[in-house]
């Protein structure tokens, strides 16, 4: 299991450079942030899950350490009795005017995202709330941190995305950073892959790489 020290030590090992350490460290956090926001079968996730505030509208990383993270959200339920419902989705002024009413009552039947916060409505009673969604995983928090998605799952596309800007920015070798491109291509085909499988259509899109 591969950690981000690993990986800072084996790209100084590859390109003999311990000069480099700093700039490849910075090439790792560039390549992580690039395919971040992307729908990546490790991105997804269900585990966004908490309990509302009597007469809250708003929540945030105060009540769930995942939505300032919610990339793209693909339901919300609430827990009615025993059985979870859907809440429906509605755009920012919408959503600004049923709040503004304050006419409705009752479990919440509305959501909206507003940048990093979250909004339910109505907002007269305590329950359960989950959502599902792309998430963007965060990056290793420490050079020891172990199981982090991006060395493990992604790892071969960091660390050829990272040489890739090493070699074109840092040491200005444009042919080294072109022998890069190929692996970095072949390993988001991989992940494209294996994403499109455990979706639930089976389908993968195929999406352009991306360089810079």
């Amino acid at each position: 299991m591969s950690t981000l020290a690993e990986m800072v030590t084996e790209i100084t090992d590859d390109l003999a450079r311990p000069d480099l350490e700093t700039d490849i460290r910075r090439s790792i956090s560039r390549a992580i942030r690039d395919y971040a926001w992307r729908d990546w079968f490790f991105s997804k996730s269900r585990d966004c899950a908490f309990s509302t505030i009597v007469d809250r509208v708003y929540y945030d990383a105060s009540d769930h350490a995942l939505l300032p993270f919610l990339e793209k959200l693909h339901w919300c339920k609430v827990l009615i009795g025993s059985t979870w419902e859907p809440v429906c989705p509605a755009d920012s002024n919408h959503f600004e005017e049923l709040v503004a009413d304050g006419t409705l009552a009752g479990e919440p039947g509305y959501y909206c995202e507003f940048g990093q916060t979250f909004g339910l409505f109505p907002a007269d009673g305590v329950y359960d709330i989950r959502i599902g969604g792309i998430f963007k995983p965060a990056p290793p928090q420490t050079d020891d941190e172990a199981g982090n998605v991006w060395m493990t799952e992604a790892r071969d596309l960091i660390l050829f995305k990272a040489k890739y800007y090493v070699f074109r920015d840092k040491i200005r070798n444009l042919t080294a950073a072109e022998t890069c491109v190929p692996s970095i291509e072949e390993q988001e085909s991989i992940l494209v892959s294996r994403s499109g499988r455990k979706n639930r259509n089976g389908r993968a899109v195929r999406v352009r790489p991306m360089y810079s």
